[in-house]
């Protein structure tokens, strides 16, 4: 997971030592949502950046065990009987450290939000037109965007980080 936590160094250096206001991330097992959170907390207490970002998570309706947790208000993910996703990354239908991670999430301020198949493949089509090639584990973050506007989650002159994390031709 160190990798993962330097990533909130690469962010926080890319904005200037400033850290963002949301960041938007998949979660299967939760490396990378959680490198990201210890990473800015570590931030924090260095006094590099002023705050934890917000850190929503996204899964795929196929397997959400996570968000169903965050939903319910639960400690532990929900155990779930994991169905056909486009977003296989992310098909785990008992992370580990699933109670970690929805620890986590509620001290990041962030929400859980599930993904549809149509959705999943309308944000890599997006991605695509724009000349970014992602595999679809890595469209569940932007697909996300949309539903947390929708909720008045995010609002204009934030910044917002959703990192791409697989080449599309990672599932091809």
């Amino acid at each position: 997971m160190v990798g993962l936590t330097t990533l909130a160094f690469e962010i926080a250096e890319d904005l200037g030592w400033v850290a963002p206001d949301h960041l938007v991330v998949p979660v299967g097992g939760g490396g990378l949502f959680l490198g990201l959170f210890y990473g800015f907390s570590l931030l924090v207490r260095l006094g590099w950046v002023e705050k934890i970002p917000k850190i929503h998570v996204a899964q795929p309706e196929a397997c959400a065990p996570i968000v169903l947790a965050w939903e319910k208000g639960a400690a532990e993910p929900v155990e779930v009987e994991p169905k056909e996703t486009l977003a296989e990354g992310t098909r785990i239908p008992r992370p580990e450290r699933g109670r970690e991670v929805l620890w986590a999430l509620r001290a990041a301020g962030g929400v859980a939000v599930s993904i549809t198949e149509e959705e999943i493949r309308r944000a890599q089509k997006e991605l695509a037109q724009e000349g970014l090639y992602v595999e679809p584990t890595a469209a569940l973050g932007p697909a996300a965007v949309p539903k947390l506007l929708a909720r008045g989650l995010l609002s204009p002159g934030q910044t917002v980080v959703v990192p791409l994390t697989g080449f599309g031709l990672k599932a091809s």
